[in-house]
Parts: C-alpha cells; sequence; structure tokens
C-alpha cells in the first residue's frame, strides 16, 4: 500500500524472511520516502579558452533566490554532472531545509566524455598533465567566474 501524506511517501508492504533454520518468517515494514524532490535546473555552455571546446553545464539555484536580494550564496562544483548533479542538488536541498548547509548554487559540468583527459595525472610524480592543468584553469578562471559574474555569490 502506497500513501501519500504530508509531502512524504508512505509504502507499507509485507516481507519474508528465511532464518537460519530456513523457516520463513514474514513481517510488514514501513519506509517512508521522500517526495521526490523537484528542482529547476539551467543548462547553458561556456566557450573555453582553456580547453579550446565549449562544455556543457548545469546550474541550479536555491529555492528563494532573487538576483535582486542582498543576499549572496556559496558555490558548489559538481564534476560528472550526468551522474552526480541530481544528486548533489537533491541532499543539498535537503540539508539546507534541516539547516545543516546552507543554500548554495550548484555548478554542475558535464564530462561523459572527456572525464579520463581532464582529470588524470601522472602518477609516477603526481603531477597533473597539461590536459589536467587546462580542465583547472577552466573551473578557476571560467566556470566560476562566470557564475560569480551571473549569480549573486
Amino acid at each position: 500500500m502506497v500513501v501519500l501524506k504530508e509531502n512524504k511517501i508512505f509504502l507499507s508492504t509485507k516481507i519474508n524472511i528465511l532464518n537460519d533454520d530456513s523457516e520463513i518468517l514474514s513481517t510488514n515494514i514501513l519506509i517512508i520516502l521522500l517526495q521526490p524532490i523537484v528542482t529547476s535546473s539551467y543548462k547553458k555552455t561556456i566557450a573555453s579558452d582553456y580547453l579550446e571546446d565549449t562544455r556543457a553545464i548545469k546550474i541550479y539555484l536555491p529555492k528563494g533566490y532573487d538576483k535582486d536580494e542582498e543576499k549572496n550564496y556559496p558555490i558548489a562544483v559538481v564534476l560528472d554532472a550526468e551522474y552526480v548533479f541530481d544528486l548533489y542538488v537533491g541532499n543539498a536541498v535537503l540539508f539546507a531545509a534541516k539547516e545543516k548547509a546552507p543554500k548554495q548554487i550548484i555548478v554542475g559540468i558535464n564530462m561523459v566524455k572527456t572525464e579520463k583527459k581532464d582529470t588524470y595525472f601522472k602518477i609516477n610524480k603526481g603531477k597533473f598533465t597539461a590536459n589536467s592543468k587546462k580542465f583547472y584553469q577552466f573551473i578557476k578562471q571560467e566556470v566560476i567566474f562566470e557564475t560569480e559574474s551571473t549569480y549573486k555569490t
């Protein structure tokens, strides 16, 4: 049975468990799920001078964000945005609602085709490769600069 109440989803079900003697034990469980968090994010591309390429990014603005308000927000940069952006946003929203973390502007960088090139380093020397140095500069000089220039940070 599934019930939606007070912005939470309650799932009640009966499960069967085998004990050490291979006997089937039945029990009822109640699972409380948070209602899926609907977030709005914006997609844009940045033409990078450092990477000599364009990169897709996602931007999440926290609930209540107002460009005319004097309040500033910290920035979080999420790599591998195709996989972890929504997960990070969901956790950020939850932690902010519980006052365990500030509301934040989240920027996700898509890397599905460029992860190795962007993040590898010379394992023997512990140093960045030429490409990973360019990617670091892209984040620092272009992504963060663009975000700080456009949004209240």
